[in-house]
């Protein structure tokens, strides 16, 4: 590969390094988080919303260009052939206000699958999985991040699930059928947008049936603010149960209480023809029982209480499509994460360290952009008042 194309790819790397907040011209391609950063200066401080969409907007168009952040990265999985290794990365680069105050920051969400091994009959199928996930936010300042939590996880479970998909006889015939139906279609993509082709994928989807999945297995986990100088370990059991209505016609589909106000939208925007909740967009929860060692934990120490807790974690999230535009569709998403500390001392509870919890909405359209809202904390993160944030997502697959 030519040396002009592999040094953005490795600069890419480069923006999670401190030395890359060095100041840098607001037209700098060579230095995407720095360039974000200088575009967005001035707009910060006074809260100009008029400046930051215009900032942000610039700043999506030259992260296209060939020098920066989003073929750069997707050069650099082929060069050094780690597209594999890394697995499943999710980078937001948000603006985040908080009350008055506005700053940048990077949300990261990593998934690497380690070891999977799966036993199929019919249309169940179960088995083992080993793996790695880590999140968090990143802020250009440690002191004024809002959400100053991050986790690292390394997980083995037991998963079963069970529905969803088709016989093996009903797929062959909707394949059959659209075979047949496409063929009088010039061009084929025609086909596409016609009704035979709706017909069709409707039928298809009405055969699915209810999808039933859980899975259960021993977790460790690290917790730390971004400074490192508030840390804690994890280790218990992690239960997760996901159930999806596939057929929207189903019962369960219609009394997904969570997907109405999304469905309403959905109709009102001419995205459904008709008011029909999503079987699909049932909540997945997620259960976790830990036993949390404290390590460097200003909060706790403070009420001189380092010992060692047993903690009931929930996690719920959920998603759906909002509404429908001319790229694509527009999603929303959730996510609740409540924290519960079991049988605390008087001085903890007396300290509010007993009990986190989190609650974040976000917009993601089909450029990439992103908006956000969050209220809440998480453990060793201070802060609880609302917060937003704009910017744009990259996905590493």
């Amino acid at each position: 590969m030519p040396r002009h194309r592999i040094l953005p790819a490795l600069l890419a790397l480069a923006i999670l390094a401190p030395p890359l907040f060095a100041q840098a011209g607001c037209d700098s391609t060579r230095s995407p988080w720095v360039f974000l950063r200088n575009c967005f200066a001035s707009a910060l401080p006074q809260g100009d919303t008029t400046a930051l969409a215009r900032g942000l907007q610039q700043a999506v168009t030259n992260l296209r260009s060939p020098y920066s952040l989003n073929p750069a990265l997707a050069e650099l999985a082929e060069v050094t052939r780690t597209r594999r290794l890394i697995g499943a990365m999710n980078l937001n680069f948000v603006t985040v206000q908080q009350g008055y105050t506005q700053g940048l920051a990077l949300a990261y969400d990593w998934k690497k699958d380690l070891a999977r091994t799966k036993h199929k009959q019919g249309s169940a199928h179960g088995g083992f999985h080993t793996g790695f996930e880590a999140r968090g936010l990143l802020a250009t300042s440690a002191d004024s991040n809002p959400e100053d939590f991050n986790e690292a996880a390394l997980h083995s479970s037991f998963f079963y699930a069970r529905g969803g998909a088709a016989t093996p006889a009903i797929m062959r015939a909707h394949l059959r059928g659209i075979a047949d139906s496409a063929a009088a279609y010039r061009p084929s993509e025609a086909y596409l947008s016609s009704p035979q082709y709706y017909n069709l994928m409707a039928g298809l989807w009405d055969s699915l049936s209810t999808q039933f999945y859980f899975t259960a297995g021993p977790e460790a986990r690290f917790e730390s603010n971004q400074g490192g100088d508030r840390t804690q370990m994890a280790y218990g059991l992690r239960f997760g149960l996901d159930l999806k209505a596939w057929n929207p016609h189903r019962r369960l589909a219609k009394l997904n209480v969570f997907d109405w106000p999304a469905a309403l939208i959905r109709l009102a925007t001419g995205a459904d023809s008709s008011w029909r909740p999503s079987g699909g967009a049932i909540p997945t929860v997620s259960v976790l029982l830990h036993n949390v060692i404290p390590g460097t934990n200003a909060e706790r120490d403070s009420v001189l209480n380092l010992d060692p807790f047993s903690r009931l974690s929930v996690e719920v999230r959920y998603r759906t499509k909002l509404t429908s535009v001319a790229e694509g569709p527009v999603w929303l998403s959730a996510e609740w994460r409540r924290h519960n500390e079991i049988s605390p001392d008087d001085a903890i509870v007396s300290a509010g360290l007993h009990q986190h919890s989190r609650l974040q909405l976000r917009v993601e359209t089909p450029g990439g952009f992103v908006l956000s809202w969050a209220t809440g904390n998480l453990p060793l993160s201070e802060s609880s008042d609302d917060r937003f944030g704009l910017g744009f997502q990259f996905k590493y697959r």
